[in-house]
């Protein structure tokens, strides 16, 4: 099934919910931004605030093709 799964993303058959995934990794870092009460909680916590390393995920993605396989730029 992922050998199936990968060559119809190489033929760039990828399920939306997928590309807006790879669009918010590419744009934020994340996958998934943490919502509103998860940032309190850590606040009243004393945990530090989340901060995606943007700059260094684009660069991960941009060497392994991330972004040319889903087509995302």
């Amino acid at each position: 099934m992922f050998a199936i799964r990968n060559l119809a993303a190489m033929e760039g058959n990828v399920p939306e919910g997928v590309l807006t995934q790879a669009r918010s990794l590419m744009d934020t870092g994340c996958v998934v931004n943490p919502v509103r009460t998860i940032v309190i909680e850590r606040e009243k916590r004393g945990l530090a605030r989340i901060t995606p390393p943007t700059e260094d995920v684009q660069k991960i993605l941009r060497k392994t093709a991330f972004n040319k396989k889903t087509g995302i730029e």
